[in-house]
């Protein structure tokens, strides 16, 4: 990066690693992929009660007024991490269904809605999974 390119927005960023990244090959990309995997992890470590486990699994939803289904995209033993669109409101009960690796039968857990953003909602367990 040059002196004079000392700020770069959003948008920019991202073009800009979206290009680097271009170059790279599979295994370079995958390397790339741990090592960031592993610093997000080192940071969130210090935060969270839980550490988190990505994955990207299928989750039926059920709550008040609601039914819906999505796909998870982490989870801990106290919460998970759900991409949707689906319009839901902080504080809402959720009862969510999912398979995991490794387990034969599927998890029935009930939560509720400490987050949302436009990618998805952030869901507190009221029980924590200790197979997680």
């Amino acid at each position: 990066m040059k002196d004079n390119d000392s700020w770069f927005g959003p948008n920019q960023i991202n073009d800009s690693l979206s290009e680097l990244i271009s170059y790279l090959y599979d295994a370079e990309r995958q390397k790339l992929l741990e090592s960031l995997d592993k610093w997000y992890q080192s940071k969130i470590t210090e935060k969270r009660k839980h550490p988190r486990k990505r994955m990207l699994r299928y989750v039926d939803c059920s709550g008040h007024c609601c039914k819906f289904s999505d796909f998870m995209r982490n989870i801990s033993a106290g919460g998970l991490f759900i991409e949707t669109k689906t319009p839901v409101y902080i504080d809402q009960e959720l009862t969510m269904t999912f398979t995991l690796p490794d387990f034969e039968n599927p998890f029935n857990v009930t939560g509720k809605v400490v987050w949302a953003n436009p990618k998805g909602i952030g869901v507190k367990l009221y029980h924590t999974i200790s197979e997680i």
